[in-house]
């Protein structure tokens, strides 16, 4: 039969017949196990035997703990423990503790505002460094291709070397001159696609020499094309003063000029024609240019006067005095006062024949 704590324990009553509460009485039953370790006696009550016998006194002592009887312990009650809470207040960022009856402070970190302009100098501290490596790293790209380019240049000129040319110049010339069918199609074609750039390079390297070369080129084709252009204006022997009178066209001696000297056009285009060409109510350009290149005609060839017939006519017909005939006649705008008159006497005489 079990002790009277034990008896109370399971039978829920005290030592005067009441019963004890139900929460009282779930927290004080423990199982055997944890009772055991909790009523364990202090090491202050522990009993030590040595046996007498024992020839190593020096041993250590083998403690033998005595346990008591957990039935015969006094019932130890345990208050039921309530988890802790801790309420915040969320608009004052304050926490209270339970525990203690001052309230504890924690404040919230809080970011420190960085003013604009040191932002803006930090940015642009961080660009130029960007800037700064970016630059460095293009020179030294920059750097080794031109040293690869000159390790490729030098073999080139060393295999030239052993080929048998003795200079650059004289493979150049071999080349351009080439023979052989296959090699000259080549050498035309890389004229073809590539001549332009290759003729800008030169210039590049020197321009003097180049400019030279052009302006040498030019005054050959300009000398040919002036040469047509004076044979084109020229008038033929016997040629009709109504014929002449009746085919004048200023567009049409631009465009005739256009077609046997397009480089003289051009030329002169160039001088006389602003970069923005707008039409302009006082100015005819084509006008003046058409002027231009018959008068240039007429300097080169005497006979070219298709223009300058039709000019003294219109003088005769306005009434304009000698000396005026005399400087644009001396200008190759028009003909000679006597030349005008002679005209004159012809067209008179055609328009008789017609009647």
């Amino acid at each position: 039969m079990p002790s009277t704590p034990f008896k109370r324990a399971f039978t829920g009553k005290n030592g005067s017949g009441s019963h004890y509460p139900p929460s009282m009485l779930l927290a004080s039953w423990q199982p055997p196990t944890q009772r055991l370790l909790f009523t364990m006696p202090a090491t202050s009550t522990m009993k030590t035997h040595r046996s007498h016998t024992d020839k190593n006194a020096n041993t250590p002592v083998r403690h033998t703990p005595t346990l008591q009887d957990p039935f015969q312990m006094p019932l130890i009650t345990r208050q039921p423990t309530l988890p802790l809470q801790t309420p915040v207040n969320l608009e004052s960022s304050v926490v209270f503790s339970t525990l203690s009856s001052t309230p504890t402070v924690k404040k919230c970190q809080t970011t420190q505002k960085v003013p604009q302009e040191k932002v803006q100098l930090m940015w642009d501290e961080y660009q130029a460094k960007q800037e700064e490596c970016a630059e460095k790293k293009k020179v030294e790209e920059e750097d080794q291709r031109r040293k690869l380019k000159k390790a490729c240049i030098d073999t080139v000129m060393q295999a030239v070397k052993k080929a048998g040319f003795p200079m650059f110049h004289d493979f150049l010339d071999d080349v351009l001159t080439a023979e052989d069918p296959i090699q000259s199609s080549h050498i035309s074609q890389l004229i073809i696609n590539h001549g332009s750039h290759l003729f800008d390079l030169m210039r590049q390297r020197q321009r003097n020499i180049t400019n030279d070369w052009i302006i040498t080129g030019h005054q050959e084709l300009l000398q040919v094309q002036c040469e047509a252009l004076a044979l084109h204006f020229q008038l033929q022997q016997g040629a009709s003063v109504m014929e002449i009178l009746a085919g004048f066209s200023i567009k049409g001696f631009l465009s005739q000029a256009e077609d046997v000297a397009p480089l003289v056009c051009d030329v002169l285009k160039q001088i006389g024609y602003p970069g923005n060409i707008t039409m302009s109510r006082y100015k005819d350009r084509e006008l003046i240019l058409s002027a231009v290149l018959c008068m240039l005609a007429k300097s080169r060839n005497e006979h070219a006067t298709e223009f300058q017939t039709t000019m003294g006519m219109y003088f005769l017909a306005s009434g304009t005095s000698k000396a005026l005939f005399d400087a644009l006649n001396h200008a190759g705008f028009t003909l000679s006062y006597t030349q005008s008159i002679h005209k004159l006497k012809r067209l008179g005489e055609e328009r008789l024949e017609q009647t």
